[in-house]
């Protein structure tokens, strides 16, 4: 399962590093917030050589990331991680200096008029309904 999310780098944590029965790995997590009305901090994980390109990323730029989401049991509980695969700055989605970060009001569309309680007809006797 592939999936993709922008987010703002908020920080990079302790780089970890081992050796395995395949060699030596390297990994770094990452924890960026979402830019949405309810933001979310995620935190994601870097293997090997997409570990050492994070070094070049600062904390505030904005980052388009391709992940996989993976779970394992281990006595009983299940984790999941979410690693990262792909790290890029996001430049589609920047907004230019002094552009407005919310979407503006759709264009020639007419706005309701505002109202008051004035506005609203008395109720009669005489109601036109058959009920």
């Amino acid at each position: 399962m592939s999936l993709e999310i922008t987010g703002k780098l908020v920080q990079l944590l302790e780089e970890q590093k081992g050796e395995s029965a395949r060699g030596p790995w390297l990994k770094q997590e990452f924890v960026i917030e979402t830019e949405e009305k309810f933001p979310k901090q995620i935190c994601l994980a870097a293997w090997n050589e997409r570990a050492s390109a994070l070094k070049s990323f600062q904390p505030g730029e904005r980052l388009k990331i391709a992940f996989d989401i993976e779970s394992r049991e281990f006595r009983g509980k299940w984790y999941t991680n979410l690693k990262a695969w792909s790290v890029d700055r996001d430049t589609a989605g920047a907004a230019p200096a002094g552009a407005p970060t919310q979407a503006p009001a759709a264009q020639g569309l007419p706005q309701a008029p505002p109202y008051s309680l004035q506005d609203i007809p008395p109720e009669s006797d005489s109601d036109d309904l058959p009920f």
